[in-house]
């Protein structure tokens, strides 16, 4: 008797030792997928310095994204409110002076669903393509017009680039804007972060867009700051846009008067630098009352003479 019940307690004993090795194991795996997830997030959150010692093999499988040829692609910041019966016009006009993108600020939240896919294959109909700013939130993607709208991007995703946000430093925090970026990738599109002068340097992003803090007619102090962070961020492998501040204000900070000489100087100084995957003009600004390429025959006139000698001259930008 005294057998049997050491080998009963025995065999209760590893039973015991069995149930809790499988409940164990059960959390284990459970919150080893959670870990997983976790995991992907802050590898991406991360600051991908690391890619500066991989060679370009790596970064080509890193981004995805093609890459440009040395001429980049042209882009204007600032298609918004247009009438819905002068798309065509506008948009075609832009097309035929070499616009390779246009950018709208707000018709991607403002704009029905059936309006915004109008818009986009109009666009196309002038071989355009577009960046929209969705400026996503995290609580976006639980609302269902935004999800709809991101599906209809998807099906253009050729044509289309969106913008995460504007100057995460400042109106978004870094971390939240990656974990925006994230939460798109379902989507297949492509992304871009604009900024000021320095770029965040992140997996996640298909372009880092930098712009110009020229304020009035003198030389960009700002711009041998904005080409060292963009050679950096180009020898990494990351792709860099450059949008020059292209339009006329009363503002108190913004005095510059875009003349053709400086529109010239300054986009072939970007230019020749060879680093910048597109570059943009940015022809309006809201908040500082500017008037935009729309409203003003100079600012137009400035920017037809500009991309039409630049695409006609092989020359143009040889000192």
């Amino acid at each position: 008797m005294k057998i049997k019940f050491k080998r009963v307690l025995l065999y209760g004993y590893f039973l015991t030792l069995l149930i809790s090795y499988d409940s164990i194991q059960s959390k284990i795996y459970t919150n080893l997928a959670n870990e997983i997830l976790n995991f992907e997030i802050t590898k991406q959150k991360k600051y991908s310095d690391v890619l500066g010692i991989k060679t370009n093999t790596d970064l080509e499988e890193i981004n995805t994204a093609s890459k440009t040829t040395k001429r980049p692609f042209l882009y204007v910041f600032g298609f918004d409110r247009i009438e819905k019966n002068l798309w065509e016009k506008e948009l075609c006009k832009l097309s035929g002076i070499g616009i390779d993108y246009v950018h709208s600020y707000s018709n991607f939240r403002s704009l029905n669903i059936e309006d915004l896919e109008e818009l986009i294959t109009t666009g196309m109909k002038c071989n355009l393509k577009f960046i929209f700013a969705i400026q996503p939130r995290e609580k976006k993607f639980k609302e269902e017009i935004f999800i709809n709208k991101l599906n209809l991007l998807s099906d253009y995703k050729d044509y289309i680039i969106v913008q995460i946000a504007d100057e995460p430093r400042h109106k978004n925090r870094i971390k939240q804007t990656i974990s925006n970026c994230i939460r798109l990738k379902p989507y297949k599109l492509r992304t871009i972060v604009h900024e000021g002068v320095i770029p965040t340097l992140n997996e996640c992003f298909d372009y880092n867009g930098l712009h110009s803090h020229r304020r009035n007619n003198s030389t960009n102090r700002a711009f041998k700051l904005l080409s060292k962070k963009a050679i950096s961020a180009d020898k990494k492998g990351y792709r860099v846009l450059y949008l020059m501040r292209m339009f006329n204000s009363n503002s108190k900070v913004f005095t510059a008067k875009m003349s053709y000489v400086d529109a010239k100087n300054e986009f072939c100084i970007a230019r020749n630098l060879g680093i910048f995957k597109g570059i943009g003009f940015y022809t309006f600004n809201k908040k500082k009352n500017g008037v935009g390429i729309y409203n003003s025959k100079e600012i137009w006139a400035t920017l037809e003479k500009l991309l039409t000698n630049y695409n006609n001259e092989a020359n143009f930008c040889i000192s």
